[in-house]
């Protein structure tokens, strides 16, 4: 009996937190209110440090996302947007549920009495809700608190903002434990594909030294730099998510290896110079490599030598290859790296 009141007092007292110190002076949670099944639009809201190796926050506020929605009952979906207004007016209008801000985001001065925000979860990163969703602020800070206490908070944070450096083990011989915080994912897709992970992580480091925020030109975005065309052939809705624009990429990379092996004999197939043409339509777009490929033929050269190609490519002044010959040369010498410091 002791120990239920006991339980029935601590229980009192975090609630009493809560409503004095989370929710905003005048609010109060109705039983009415609590909904714990409705689905959430969540946005991580990416600022002008698009570029930064901060930008892992990305993949951190993701998965945290991700275990609260679930842990809560939640159906769920999270994007990733470049920080506009639209934002912020979707999170007043109630739109957006959960809209994650990093510590540059500086508050539009005619919304800031349209959101609650969350106490610190890294640094001055922070949760917003809508002003009139308290409830759901309070199950935030109940599930952080939680995090916390069980030591999950702390693991994400050491895997998104650890050091990655494989340097010191090259020089020294010994063994890594990670590549990436991507590490689970990129093993997933290897093992689904047949590629191995670490070709896949050494294009990745190659694409966007593991920064899913990173954009380019073309419009190709995350990790591996994928297009909304490819993103969208493989059922991804948003490139930006880390572990679908790793499937997106490494599916689209396995579909250019068996297109490349299939050019070859059954008993002759090149390994060497299939992941090197790959690699190189991975970069240049594959109809590209292939018309190199066919003049190479047609100039009495073999096609599907890697080698042979390239001095077709160098000849081509409408074309900057040497920029898709380093891509080709530096994944691979990355690959050789990861081979020697990670089973």
């Amino acid at each position: 009996m002791k120990v239920r009141k006991a339980i029935v007092v601590v229980l009192l007292l975090i609630a009493a937190y809560v409503l004095v110190y989370v929710l905003p002076h005048g609010a109060r949670v109705k039983t009415s209110e609590v909904r714990t099944e409705e689905p959430l639009d969540c946005v991580i809201m990416l600022d002008n440090g698009l570029f930064s190796p901060e930008a892992r926050h990305i993949g951190f506020h993701y998965e945290l996302l991700q275990h609260f929605c679930r842990e809560a009952g939640h159906h769920y979906g999270i994007t990733s947007r470049v920080a506009s207004d639209t934002c912020w007016n979707d999170l007043a209008c109630g739109r957006t549920d959960i809209l994650v801000l990093s510590p540059q985001d500086t508050i539009p001065e005619r919304w800031r009495g349209s959101m609650i925000l969350s106490l610190p979860i890294k640094e001055d990163y922070r949760w917003a809700v809508p002003r009139d969703r308290a409830d759901l602020m309070g199950r935030i800070h109940v599930f952080l608190y939680g995090q916390r206490e069980s030591g999950n908070l702390q693991r994400l944070q050491g895997k998104y903002f650890r050091s990655y450096r494989i340097e010191p083990h090259l020089e020294d011989s010994t063994m890594v434990s990670a590549l990436s915080p991507y590490d689970e994912w990129i093993r997933a897709e290897g093992f689904a594909t047949g590629i191995d992970w670490r070709l896949l992580s050494a294009i990745i480091y190659q694409e966007s030294r593991f920064n899913p925020a990173t954009s380019s030109s073309r419009n190709a975005v995350g990790l591996m730099q994928v297009l909304p065309s490819t993103a969208y052939h493989y059922g991804v809705d948003d490139p930006y998510d880390p572990k679908m624009n790793i499937h997106a990429g490494s599916r689209h990379f396995a579909r250019l290896v068996r297109a490349f092996s299939a050019d070859y004999p059954e008993d002759a197939i090149d390994s060497v110079n299939v992941l090197r043409l790959a690699l190189a339509a991975y970069n240049a777009g594959e109809t590209r490599i292939r018309d190199f490929c066919h003049i190479t033929d047609s100039l009495g050269r073999n096609g599907l030598d890697w080698d042979e190609v390239r001095l077709t490519i160098d000849s081509d002044e409408s074309f900057n290859g040497r920029q898709t010959e380093d891509y080709v040369d530096r994944v691979l010498q990355r690959y050789a790296l990861y081979r020697q410091v990670i089973e």
